[in-house]
């Protein structure tokens, strides 16, 4: 065999690392049930910064699948117990961003809340957007169960 732009012979071994490389990028496509299996070990072994990091690349490779939404309130949730309060916001926020109709997003809007709570911070919490949504969203529950709380 001659290469393309050299017409020199080449190895056949030449092009075993294309091969390898391949290969190695079909076995670490995980799909969301291998991503989920060592993820609560991670957890109940306190790393949690492994923890995130699979519940990321949920949320990141698969973000249509039901447990992505899951995945980055688990983030936020994560975050607060790593003491980084302004990146469990921002994990918060993608989900009450990013989805609608599904319960993770009164549950990332709580937990925006409950750091702006625990900052001493309610004039922010009431300011910003989330709040606004999680009553909207409260509100629509209330009214199509019939209930009167608003």
């Amino acid at each position: 065999m001659l290469h393309a732009f050299t017409r020199s012979p080449v190895h056949p071994f030449t092009l075993s690392p294309i091969v390898i490389l391949l290969s190695a990028s079909i076995v670490l496509a995980a799909t969301v049930d291998d991503l989920y299996k060592p993820v609560a070990e991670k957890e109940v072994a306190r790393d949690y910064v492994a923890a995130v990091g699979v519940y990321q690349r949920v949320a990141d490779d698969y973000p249509d699948d039901a447990r992505a939404p899951k995945a980055m309130v688990r983030v936020g949730d994560l975050y607060l117990l790593l003491k980084k309060p302004d990146e469990a916001i921002k994990s918060y926020q993608l989900v009450a961003d990013s989805y609608t109709d599904v319960p993770e997003v009164g549950q990332a809007l709580v937990g925006i809340a409950k750091v702006y709570r625990d900052q001493g911070n309610g004039e922010k919490l009431e300011s910003t957007a989330s709040f606004r949504k999680f009553f909207d969203i409260r509100r629509r529950i209330a009214s199509a169960s019939g209930s009167s709380h608003n």
